[in-house]
């Protein structure tokens, strides 16, 4: 069997960068696969990581164009002109005479002024009767309406508040929407940030075959694989042991902008079920591998 070069194992993780810029998958997704793709030993195993981030071509934009023919003039043809009787201008001006009448000369200007001032006058009457019953409403209403929101119980859309995972709540709600979308809680892994989350269940009751779900209040079906690792049951996991564990591992860089935790059950001759990781804005990282109860056993910054 073949170990892979670390040439072989960087362009499989270059790859998954490729696709989180591109939006085809979440922050959550990208940590769980580089962190795959940095242990994974052989090329089958590289392949099965990241096979479903084949990049798909744009579909060519089509246009419904099509250029003139030949000898086809581009420009409208001019309107035909009329060649018989007064021109049209001179019979223009001779309906509206006959119509209306001629106007004295300088009787323009005067009509002008007429509406003008008319509307001024009604304009300035309107608003002076405007003002006093404005004032007269606020006189009247200050002690009845005093304190009074309109919008009061009433939330803004799309202001849902995230989930804590941490917490004991917050990860119920993600082992309730598993078991509503699986029939239980069972995982092969789980990554968990504070707000949100990305699973890979089970998609069989035997077999590697695994779906990778979304939630962050909402449980969404993402990508499916097949996995390397062992199943085990999410609801053995303590959410107080990952909060803990969170919190040393933001406490071993400066200004941490990001920290999650990957749960998986431990391979054969090892007692790690927690691996906690965090960075910032200036890639500095920590990271801290922990057994089920939350006892470190190895710990780096880089």
């Amino acid at each position: 069997m073949d170990r892979v070069s670390d040439g072989e194992r960087n362009a499989a993780i270059t790859a998954v960068e490729a696709a989180l810029t591109e939006g085809r998958i979440v922050q959550a997704d990208r940590d769980r696969r580089v962190d795959q793709l940095r242990h994974a030993q052989t090329a089958s195993e590289l392949q099965m990581i990241t096979q479903d981030l084949a990049h798909r071509e744009a579909a060519p934009a089509w246009t419904t164009y099509e250029p003139p023919r030949a000898g086809a003039s581009s420009e409208t043809p001019p309107a035909p002109q009329v060649t018989y009787g007064p021109p049209q201008d001179q019979l223009v001006s001779a309906q509206v005479t006959q119509m209306y009448g001629s106007k004295p000369a300088g009787a323009s200007k005067a009509l002008i002024l007429v509406p003008i001032i008319f509307f001024l006058v009604m304009a300035i009457g309107a608003g002076a009767v405007i003002l006093s019953v404005i004032g007269n409403a606020t006189d009247s209403s200050e002690e009845t309406f005093e304190g009074f929101d309109p919008f009061d119980g009433f939330e803004e859309p799309g202001q849902a508040v995230p989930p804590d995972l941490f917490s004991p709540g917050g990860f119920q709600d993600l082992l309730d929407a598993l078991r509503a979308e699986t029939g239980g809680s069972a995982v092969f892994e789980a990554v968990l940030y504070e707000e949100y989350a990305v699973t890979s269940a089970p998609a069989e009751p035997q077999g590697r075959r695994a779906i990778s779900y979304y939630f962050d209040g909402e449980l969404s079906e993402s990508t499916k694989s097949t996995s390397s690792y062992d199943r085990f049951d999410l609801s053995t996991i303590d959410p107080a042991v990952l909060a803990r564990l969170v919190r040393k591992v933001r406490m071993l860089i400066e200004d941490p902008t990001s920290a999650y935790v990957i749960v998986r059950k431990p391979e054969q001759g090892s007692t790690t079920w927690l691996a906690a990781y965090a960075s910032n804005e200036f890639g500095e990282s920590g990271y801290l591998r922990a057994e089920k109860d939350g006892t470190v056993v190895d710990r780096s910054v880089s």
